[in-house]
């Protein structure tokens, strides 16, 4: 079952954790992948049932592809809270999820490169 793995009231308070989790020329994406989220400006990556609920899960990128410094977010909010699913990066055309911050299987698995849907 996919679960939140992260929740946040606030942009920095998201910043400050995540930035355990990815390397240092990672961190100017990873802030300005969380702007995008933060402004509700994340594109779609479909309808999933999280933790028993359906939502719409939303995917926030940010660096220059082809690189190692790029930053992808899969989120959503309930009300003001940002909810992470999984932590990735641009990898070729779709994204790499994280080792630490992943599901444990699809979508958003682990260590799997993925679609904007997570699959």
């Amino acid at each position: 079952m996919t679960t939140v793995l992260k929740k946040y009231a606030t942009q920095r308070e998201a910043e400050e954790d995540l930035k355990k989790y990815v390397d240092r020329d990672r961190w100017s994406s990873l802030t300005a992948a969380l702007n995008d989220a933060y402004d509700r400006k994340g594109k779609d990556s479909g309808n999933h049932p999280i933790d028993g609920e359906t939502v719409n899960v939303r995917h926030s990128s940010a660096g220059v592809v082809g690189t190692t410094r790029t930053a992808t977010l899969f989120h959503f909010f309930r009300g003001n809270e940002f909810c992470l699913v999984a932590l990735g990066q641009h990898e070729g055309n779709g994204y790499r999820i994280d080792d630490e911050l992943g599901q444990a299987t699809s979508p958003f698995q682990k260590k799997k490169l993925v679609g904007p849907s997570g699959n």
